[in-house]
């Protein structure tokens, strides 16, 4: 697979160090975090529309496949 070297910003170096679950690199944690973003503007559509009991179901949804992803880390 080809390479492409990028530049960053120490703290946003950081921020990724964070979020780097053990034995990950860096490109599967940029990829593990941005995997669905395309969905976002959606999402927010959606979510712009729902009742308060909707609100609140995806809401515990969205917590568990966070738990799913990340697991319970400390920060």
């Amino acid at each position: 697979m080809a390479t492409k070297n990028i530049s960053l910003k120490t703290d946003a170096y950081n921020a990724l160090k964070k979020i780097q679950m053990e034995g990950e690199s860096f490109s599967d944690t940029i990829i593990r975090i941005t995997r669905n973003m395309g969905n976002l503007i959606d999402i927010w559509d959606k979510y712009q529309s729902l009742d308060e009991d909707d609100y609140e179901r995806e809401l515990e949804e969205l917590e568990k496949r966070r738990s799913e992803d990340y697991g319970d880390r400390e920060n």
